[in-house]
C-alpha cells in the first residue's frame, strides 16, 4: 500500500515537472544621458553619435535582447533612423521612417522580438512594446535587418560596448531622447548534462529529459524514471510554481 502511494506521488511529480528550463536571468544596463536628434543643424547624426552602454557580467547564453528608448520626442518622427550595434559589430535596425508626420512627445518605446505588433508607418506613435520596424531600406547606415534575435547566442558576444546610432535623415525638424536608452539582456546558464558530471545511464537519461527535445508522454515517462531511480530532479527541471508541495 505504501509503495502504491509512493508511485502515485512520483507520477504526479513527473507530470508537474514536464515543463522545465535552465533558469534565465535579466540584466539591465542603461545610459540615461539625453540624445539630441539631430546633434547640430536640422539633419544628420544625433549628439552623441553613437550613444554607448558598457555591458559586463553576462554569462552562459543570451536568450533575448530588448531595447528601451526613454522619453523620445520629435516634430517629424518619420525622419528618425535608429541602429543598434553589439560589441561584436553586428547591427540591426530598431526603427526607421515610422510614425509619419505626427509629432511625438516623451514616448517610451521598448523593442522586443516577442512583441505583438510593429510601429505604424504613418499613424501616431504611442508608448508601448513593439517589434523593430523599418519602412525604408535606404537608411543612412544602409541597414535593413530588424531581427533582434541575431544577438542571441554565447554571452561572450554580449560583453563589451553596445552602441546606439541615431540619425535624422531629413532637414527641418528636431527631437531628443531625453531619458536615454536601456538594454535588457536575458541570459541562461550554459549547463549541460555532461557538465553536471552525469555519466552512464544517468547521462543518457538526463539528455532525454533536458537536451533531446522530447515532449508529451515520452518526456513524462523519462522524468518519472529519473525520479524513481535518482529521487533528486536533473539540473534542468524546474517545478511549476503553482504545484502543491
Amino acid at each position: 500500500m505504501l509503495r502504491r502511494t509512493a508511485f502515485a506521488t512520483l507520477t504526479s511529480l513527473a507530470l508537474a515537472t514536464a515543463s522545465f528550463a535552465a533558469t534565465a536571468a535579466d540584466q539591465v544596463f542603461s545610459n540615461t544621458a539625453a540624445i539630441l536628434i539631430p546633434g547640430a543643424g536640422s539633419v544628420g547624426p544625433a549628439n552623441p553619435y553613437p550613444s554607448n552602454i558598457a555591458v559586463s557580467g553576462v554569462t552562459g547564453n543570451v536568450t533575448a535582447v530588448k531595447v528601451t528608448l526613454t522619453n523620445l520626442s520629435h516634430t517629424y518622427p518619420d525622419d528618425i533612423d535608429i541602429i543598434l550595434q553589439a560589441p561584436s559589430g553586428q547591427q540591426m535596425l530598431l526603427m526607421s521612417d515610422s510614425g509619419g508626420v505626427s509629432t511625438i512627445s516623451n514616448v517610451t518605446l521598448q523593442f522586443s522580438s516577442a512583441a505583438g505588433s510593429s510601429l505604424a508607418d504613418s499613424g501616431q506613435i504611442v508608448s508601448g512594446t513593439y517589434l523593430p520596424t523599418n519602412f525604408d531600406t535606404t537608411t543612412t547606415e544602409a541597414i535593413s535587418n530588424t531581427d533582434l534575435t541575431i544577438f542571441n547566442g554565447p554571452a561572450t558576444g554580449a560583453n563589451g560596448v553596445w552602441s546606439l546610432f541615431v540619425v535624422d535623415d531629413v532637414g527641418g525638424d528636431v527631437g531628443a531622447m531625453n531619458g536615454g536608452w536601456t538594454l535588457n539582456i536575458s541570459d541562461a546558464p550554459d549547463t549541460t548534462c555532461a557538465s553536471e558530471g552525469y555519466i552512464g545511464a544517468k547521462l543518457t537519461w538526463c539528455k532525454n529529459i533536458c537536451e533531446n527535445g522530447l515532449t508529451g508522454q515520452v518526456l513524462d515517462t523519462w522524468i518519472h524514471r529519473w525520479i524513481s531511480r535518482y529521487r533528486v530532479l536533473p539540473y534542468c527541471a524546474v517545478e511549476d510554481e503553482g504545484q502543491p508541495e
